[in-house]
């Protein structure tokens, strides 16, 4: 398997995940940007405009603007910085979060069969599960820390 071939299943199977995640309406009317800013808050809830930034490699400008947006809309809550008061963290609001929960909470093995089909083995399903664990807990480890 090379970078290409890897490209590939990581796009379709974030594309999968997002349908079976993100409301129809939002998905045509938010522009890509905003959507990585909001799929980013709600990975990693409490970051700053900056780490957001920094972390999707957009300007503050855009972040602030996608947060702007979806504080308007009511799916992010601003939260002071327990640390600094100058500044603001951003997090899922509670009605958001709550739309989320259901999709995001669904059980691996139903999405392993929603997406390759009932014909999937135990022992393949094992190994999927496992390699995405460890993918999971590496890419984790590698974010950021908050400043």
């Amino acid at each position: 398997m090379d970078l290409a071939d890897l490209y590939y299943v990581a796009r379709r199977l974030r594309s999968w995940l997002e349908m079976r995640i993100i409301p129809e309406k939002m998905e045509n009317s938010v522009p890509l940007y905003e959507r990585a800013v909001l799929r980013d808050i709600v990975e990693s809830p409490g970051g700053s405009i900056q780490s957001i930034a920094i972390r999707l490699g957009l300007s503050q400008s855009m972040v602030s603007k996608a947060a702007k947006h979806g504080v308007s809309q009511g799916w992010l809550s601003v939260v002071p910085d327990p640390q600094d008061n100058r500044r603001t963290r951003l997090a899922p609001s509670d009605t958001w979060s709550n739309q989320l929960a259901a999709p995001l909470s669904e059980n691996a093995s139903a999405v392993w069969q929603a997406l390759l089909g009932q014909d999937l083995s135990e022992a393949d399903q094992w190994c999927l599960e496992r390699a995405f664990h460890l993918l999971h807990q590496t890419l984790k480890s590698l974010d950021p820390k908050e400043d």
